[in-house]
């Protein structure tokens, strides 16, 4: 799977997964645009490649878990001291000077 650091939207995942085509999200794109130029509700990119028969019920639901997943995924870091372990050495870390 993709693991860049921008996040990823539905039919993007709905592809990378082989849920879905290319295509097919294309197409349900256009349902969109077609229905907001039109002032009608816009159902969800999910809603309507469900309703092409391209999306189980089940699938919308895995793909938004996946998304909830990444999105609520925090980077992992080294974990660093906050502070030195020998305090003299502040003046290695501390970026200001100090009294003394």
């Amino acid at each position: 799977m993709n693991e860049a650091h921008e996040p990823l939207r539905f039919g993007e995942l709905a592809v990378e997964l082989g849920l879905v085509t290319a295509a097919d999200v294309e197409k349900a794109l256009r349902i969109q645009a077609f229905r907001r130029e039109r002032n009608q509700p816009v159902p969800w990119l999910g809603e309507i490649l469900e309703s092409l028969g391209k999306l189980t019920a089940a699938d919308t639901q895995r793909i938004f878990g996946l998304l909830f997943e990444r999105a609520h995924r925090r980077p992992s870091v080294s974990a660093a001291p906050l502070e030195p372990s020998d305090p003299s050495s502040a003046s290695r870390w501390w970026p200001f000077r100090t009294a003394g």
